[in-house]
């Protein structure tokens, strides 16, 4: 699955490589709260941060149910920049040497990237791509906390 995450405003459009809108992230409420919705305008999960310590985390869960369904947590901001994402099943590592061109691991297998695109008005647009079997609708929140957690310092 390849997608492109793009900021238009206070949100995120996720469109497809053929560039059909697939999810739109829109911010909910105040502090750091994200709803992901399909092409049709339904509310999949919500994705909310903890900066309070040292390195943020952030919990995604069904917009319906308070249980995570997916963790995310910064490992590391500046060396090797390096974020965990935690499933029911799997663990999985996102990591850069440059803050530009990241790698998703499962273990030792490589099963996506994020590449980090700086656009001429400043803002900051991701390509995304993770094997289909790996994919889940969520995945794209990952774009949303590397912004505001390794690119966010970068600047």
């Amino acid at each position: 699955m390849e997608l492109n995450i793009v900021p238009k405003g206070s949100k995120f459009l996720v469109q497809d490589s053929a560039g059909r809108l697939a999810y739109t992230i829109k911010k909910k409420g105040f502090g750091y709260k994200y709803v992901i919705y399909d092409a049709s305008n339904y509310a999949l999960y919500t994705m909310s941060g903890d900066f309070t310590e040292k390195h943020p985390i952030y919990m995604v869960t069904h917009d319906s149910n308070a249980d995570p369904v997916l963790w995310i947590k910064c490992k590391s901001r500046f060396l090797e920049p390096s974020m965990i994402i935690i499933n029911a099943d799997s663990e999985y590592l996102l990591k850069s040497e440059d803050k530009i061109n990241f790698i998703l691991w499962k273990g030792k297998e490589q099963v996506g990237s994020m590449t980090v695109n700086k656009m001429p008005n400043g803002d900051v647009q991701y390509s995304f791509t993770v094997s289909d079997k790996e994919f889940d609708d969520a995945w794209p929140f990952i774009a949303l906390c590397v912004d505001s957690s390794i690119i966010a310092y970068k600047k």
